[in-house]
């Protein structure tokens, strides 16, 4: 025969148990869904890499197939939010 034991907690205990599954809930998702893409915002080269999860090569490879827009200023390339959304947008795969 199987025994049980149960184990009771209190309405407070119960809400910061939850509060903290929630918490790791919204880190997992950040995990997942990679950095976090802030409106407004430019990316460098390293930044847009992590967003995509690609390498800078791969990266070059888009951006000289016009897969994806970018902005220069001097030797320095930045990324768009905006232009990053777009990119992911146009590759979803149904």
């Amino acid at each position: 025969m199987l025994k049980m034991n149960i184990e009771v907690i209190t309405k407070n205990e119960y809400s910061i148990l939850i509060e903290k599954i929630s918490n790791i809930e919204n880190w997992v998702s950040k995990l997942v869904t990679g950095a976090t893409i802030k409106k407004n915002e430019y990316y460098t080269v390293n930044e847009t890499c992590k967003i995509l999860k690609v390498s800078i090569r791969t990266l070059q490879n888009y951006r000289d197939q016009g897969l994806i827009k970018f902005s220069q200023i001097g030797a320095k390339i930045l990324f768009s939010q905006e232009d990053i959304q777009k990119f992911i947008s146009k590759h979803v795969v149904n």
